[in-house]
C-alpha cells in the first residue's frame, strides 16, 4: 500500500512543482513523474530515518522531497540546455573579436576597388587553418572589424551564381585547394540574417591533426595557427615544436 501512496504522491507533487518552473526549463511529462517519485521516495527514507511519524508528516516529507528533487534536476537540465545551446551570430558579433571568433568584412571582393581580391581569399584560408591547427573557432564573414553587419552582396557579386549557395561551393573548393579536402571534414557553413544583411558563419572544430596551408607561388605548406585574436605563421622550428606538442599522435608521441 506504502509504495503505491509514494508513487501517486511523487507523480502529484512532481507535477506540481514543474507548474512553479518557466516554461522552457520544464521536463517532460515522463522525466517530471520519474524525479517526482524519486524524490517522494528520498523524502519517505528520511521520514523513517527520523522515527517514522504519523501519516501527515510522512505526507509532507514525500510532498518536499519531490518538490526539491524536480527543482534542482530541473535548475542543472537547464544548466546544461544553456550551455550546450549554439551561439548565434548577432550574440557572437556582440561579444567581438576573441581567440575564438573573427570577423572579415568580405571574403573575395576588396571593398575599395569593387573588384575581387586574391589576398582576401588567402585570408580567409590562413584564418580558418589558424582555427583548424588551434581550438577551433567561427569565423564571420560580412561583418567588419568593428562589429558592424556589411552583408555578403559585394561577395555575391563576384561568385558564379551570385548567392549563398555559389559563395558556400567557392569556399569549400578554394580551401579544399590551399588546405586539403581532409580539413572541410572539421568546417561547416551557415548563413544568418542580421540587421537586413547576410551573414556567413563557418565553424571550425579542431582538428585532430596539423592542417597545412599551401599558399599561391611557394613551394612550401605553412603551418598557422590561432594566437589570441590574430592568427600567425609559425617558422620551421616553431611549428615542429607545435606539431610535437599539439598533435603528439602525428609524431609517433
Amino acid at each position: 500500500m506504502i509504495f503505491f501512496v509514494v508513487l501517486a504522491t511523487g507523480f502529484a507533487a512532481g507535477l506540481l512543482a514543474n507548474l512553479l518552473v518557466p516554461g522552457p526549463r520544464r521536463l517532460s511529462l515522463a522525466a517530471t513523474a520519474v524525479v517526482g517519485i524519486v524524490g517522494a521516495g528520498i523524502g519517505l527514507t528520511i521520514a523513517e530515518l527520523a522515527g517514522g511519524g504519523n501519516v501527515l508528516a510522512r505526507f509532507l516529507l514525500a510532498v518536499a522531497g519531490a518538490v526539491v528533487v524536480l527543482l534542482v534536476t530541473e535548475r542543472v537540465v537547464s544548466r546544461r540546455r544553456a550551455a550546450s545551446r549554439p551561439v548565434g551570430v548577432a550574440e557572437l558579433i556582440a561579444a567581438g573579436e576573441s581567440g575564438t571568433v573573427e570577423f572579415k568584412g568580405s571574403a573575395r571582393r576588396n571593398r575599395h576597388t569593387g573588384e575581387r581580391d586574391d589576398r582576401l581569399e588567402l585570408v580567409i584560408a590562413k584564418t580558418i587553418a589558424g582555427f583548424l591547427n588551434a581550438q577551433g573557432g567561427t569565423l564571420l564573414v560580412g561583418v567588419a572589424d568593428d562589429g558592424s553587419v556589411v552583408g555578403l552582396d559585394g561577395d555575391y557579386a563576384v561568385t558564379t551564381k551570385g548567392n549563398r549557395d555559389g559563395l558556400e561551393l567557392w569556399l569549400r573548393d578554394y580551401l579544399s585547394q590551399r588546405l586539403g579536402t581532409e580539413a572541410l571534414l572539421d568546417v561547416t557553413v551557415a548563413f544568418e540574417v542580421v540587421d537586413a544583411h547576410d551573414v556567413c558563419r563557418v565553424d571550425v572544430a579542431a582538428s585532430s591533426r596539423p592542417v597545412f596551408l599551401s599558399e599561391p607561388g611557394r613551394q612550401t605548406a605553412d603551418l598557422y595557427v590561432r594566437a589570441g585574436n590574430t592568427t600567425r605563421r609559425l617558422r620551421t622550428d616553431e611549428a615542429i615544436g607545435y606539431v610535437a606538442e599539439r598533435f603528439p599522435a602525428a609524431v609517433g608521441r
